[in-house]
């Protein structure tokens, strides 16, 4: 199968009996579209890891098309080994009957996501240094992947994962793509609250929608509840207008879903009004125009990330920026600059409020 990363993905399906006696599942963590995912034991190391079942019929169309991304997408990633990016260890096909087979992923076990660490945190709620601490994290993951040019396009924080020693992962890569200056990206999926402005109203898009959907999710760690909770994509727009003001109608992107006149005038304001603790960094993050949107962070005298390895194809355009008050020192390189690589995007107007739609990004199905 062509999964639209210049590889093919074949999984193999060793004996029956392989994945249930190395891997003893332990808890179910919870179950989504295509199946369960569970705590399990890894019977050879004593480890613990996390077991992501997939469904798949036999005889069908194979692997959900976000399976076959997300599996293609971390193997590309393997050997690089970023600190920040969950991993996926091993891949198993069983349990196979005359009307279904099983492909388990194998990921590392990380003991919570950032929704329930936010949740668990006592009043009033996580220490500043310790927001900055994840953010940073955060940022060199997305610096990382935007250096791959690799769009997450799902980021929320329930698919953010923090270890007890305070380590944060990005995971589930099941939305993700590889975009270049060739591709189209097509229906795009973000959780409703964490989609960009120029995802809602269906306009061009690339890496930017990644940083917006950062900016949210920085603000959620001190207000420990979401910045922007519309129910449709009109009134998700209308929050984000209420708050950061109506952009200029020279601003408004060309043949989109919605008119600018469908929106009541709005002054602009500063995000930092509703969390004060955002600062001048937070709200790069939050720029209506996806192009000036948060692609360096830091003063001078704090070091960048550490340096990554050589991006294939070569790194998108860096582009200077400001101070940062709250996060102090961290550097982007996301892509998210004017550039003539901004690839097309379209949204879906029958996502529903806090759901998915799988977009086709170019994978053969």
């Amino acid at each position: 199968m062509d999964v639209g990363f210049g590889v093919s993905l074949r999984v193999p399906a060793p004996p029956r009996m392989a994945q249930e006696v190395q891997y003893e599942p332990v808890a179910e963590l919870g179950v989504g579209a295509h199946g369960a995912v569970f705590k399990a034991r890894d019977r050879l190391s004593g480890r613990f890891v996390a077991l992501k079942n997939v469904r798949v019929p036999t005889g069908g169309a194979g692997l959900p098309p976000s399976t076959v991304r997300e599996v293609a997408l971390l193997r590309r990633l393997e050997h690089l080994e970023h600190p920040n990016i969950v991993r996926l260890m091993d891949v198993c096909a069983s349990a196979r009957t005359p009307h279904e087979a099983k492909v388990t992923l194998v990921f590392e076990h990380v003991e919570q996501d950032l929704k329930t660490f936010l949740e668990k945190a006592p009043a009033p709620g996580l220490p500043p240094d310790t927001i900055k601490d994840l953010m940073r994290q955060f940022l060199r993951a997305l610096d990382f992947l935007h250096a791959q040019r690799i769009v997450h396009r799902d980021l929320k924080p329930q698919n953010v994962l923090v270890t007890s020693a305070g380590q944060l992962k990005v995971a589930d890569f099941g939305l993700a793509r590889i975009y270049s200056c060739h591709m189209a990206l097509t229906p795009v999926v973000v959780t409703l609250w964490y989609r960009a402005p120029e995802v809602l109203l269906r306009a061009a898009y690339a890496s930017p929608v990644d940083m917006w959907s950062v900016g949210c999710i920085f603000a959620e760690m001190f207000r420990r509840k979401p910045l922007f909770c519309g129910t449709s994509e009109a009134d998700q727009l209308g929050k984000i207008f209420e708050l950061i003001g109506l952009p200029h109608e020279d601003e408004w992107p060309q043949d989109v879903a919605l008119p600018r006149d469908a929106f009541a005038p709005c002054a602009p304001r500063e995000p930092r009004g509703e969390v004060p603790e955002l600062g001048d960094s937070g709200e790069q993050l939050l720029l209506v125009r996806g192009n000036t949107r948060g692609h360096w962070w830091g003063d001078s005298h704090d070091p960048p990330c550490a340096p990554l390895p050589p991006p294939q194809p070569p790194m998108p355009t860096r582009v200077g920026g400001g101070e940062s008050p709250s996060l102090g020192g961290v550097r982007l390189g996301c892509g998210g600059g004017p550039s003539p690589c901004v690839p097309p995007q379209r949204g879906s107007d029958q996502d529903p409020p806090g759901g998915h739609t799988v977009g086709g990004l170019g994978v053969s199905e």
